[in-house]
């Protein structure tokens, strides 16, 4: 069990069918791939199957390839489980640039009424360091990163300083993800396990996550000079989310700060957001909505537009402006908080910095809505 085997790919022995594998052999425990890499590569892992549990580390190393080594451990009991197994680089016959790393076991089976004892594997992605010249530092560009791991804890080590991608889906299931990632489009779901970490995306988030917490900070920022705003979902099922969620605005246009879309959902649970960067003048569509949990949302000082408040069961909403409301653009003004209806389980409005004659067209919503708990919209800088 303590033999190690690594064993470089070449061209004439890659094996670049995810239904024709090398065997695993038993004595083999290590299985060491380099992928070449470059601005268009598409990386992806997979085990789609049951007799596994692992985890999956991504990280950055000195090579000028991405090395991807799976290292498995079984008990001893059970060693003859390895004889079922097949590690191999694999890639998809009708998108050849797509090029990754496929662990392939029967599914679990309690045949006769002998149990097989999960396989442990680790598997280690290491991505090459960013490119230096004299004067600057680039973050490696990758076009596209995916997983289909159930089973796989996922720790991704990286910052927007290291690897930019392009698209990343990330799927797991019953074990967690923690993450610190970059990306244009970033997809995760995992099932019965958390999401925690940091993720940034200019196009497009969805973090999703059944009963289990969601804790992470978010970063979304938009060119202002585009017409479609950045969307970020944050939705968890049985589980509370916390979120701080940073927007910005990478270009300008008089006006214009930047149009984002949010949804931030859960249900027997509670939703708490804070919004620690925003930009000035930007256009911001918020749906913050638990069933049977608490909403509490704390708007950065630039949030100019219209909220509507739902809270049912006896929880009249409030709204809690605080003294650190500062005006954002520094020209002595106040927030004015204006109520069109308030009864004991809504309340609709609006918000802006200044009197009525300083008032500018927003079209920014806030709806914050819960069947079972308080709701609280929060001014307090």
């Amino acid at each position: 069990m303590d033999q190690t085997m690594q064993e470089q790919e070449n061209e004439s022995d890659a094996t670049t069918e995810p239904a024709v594998c090398r065997d695993w052999r038993v004595a083999s425990l290590t299985k060491h791939f380099q992928i070449p890499l470059n601005s268009d590569a598409r990386l992806s892992s997979v085990s789609p199957n049951s007799l596994v549990q692992a985890e999956e580390r991504i990280g950055k190393e000195i090579d000028t390839q991405v090395v991807a080594t799976s290292n498995g451990e079984g008990d001893r009991d059970h060693e003859h489980l390895l004889d079922l197994v097949r590690v191999c680089r694999i890639s998809k016959e009708d998108e050849e640039d797509v090029t990754g790393v496929g662990i392939f076991t029967p599914n679990y089976d309690n045949r006769g009424g002998h149990p097989w004892w999960p396989l442990r594997f680790a598997v280690a992605v290491e991505l090459p360091r960013a490119l230096s010249s004299n004067l600057s530092t680039a973050p490696l560009a990758i076009s596209s990163f995916t997983t289909h791991l159930p089973l796989f804890a996922h720790d991704v080590l990286l910052t927007s300083a290291s690897v930019v991608f392009t698209d990343v889906f990330l799927l797991t299931e019953d074990t967690h993800v923690t993450a610190n990632i970059t990306a244009e489009h970033l997809g995760v779901i995992s099932t019965n396990g958390p999401i925690k970490g940091e993720f940034s995306a200019s196009g497009s988030m969805m973090l999703v996550a059944s009963n289990a917490e969601i804790d992470v900070t978010v970063s979304g920022s938009h060119d202002a000079s585009q017409e479609n705003g950045t969307f970020l979902q944050i939705t968890a099922n049985d589980g509370r989310i916390n979120a701080r969620m940073s927007l910005l605005s990478t270009g300008y246009e008089e006006g214009k700060g930047g149009k984002f879309n949010l949804i931030v959902s859960t249900t027997n649970a509670g939703v708490n957001l804070t919004f620690p960067q925003a930009p000035v003048e930007s256009t911001m569509e918020l749906w913050a909505v638990s069933s049977n949990g608490g909403v509490d949302v704390a708007m950065h000082p630039t949030y100019e537009g219209s909220f509507r408040l739902e809270s049912y069961e006896g929880h009249q909403p409030e709204i809690r402006i605080g003294e650190g409301d500062q005006d954002p653009e520094e020209k002595g003004r106040t927030r004015t908080v204006r109520t069109t209806v308030w009864a004991k389980d809504r309340v609709l409005g609006e918000t802006f910095w200044g009197e009525g004659g300083e008032k500018k067209d927003s079209r920014s919503l806030a709806l914050l809505s819960t069947s079972t708990g308080p709701v609280v919209l929060r001014f307090e800088g």
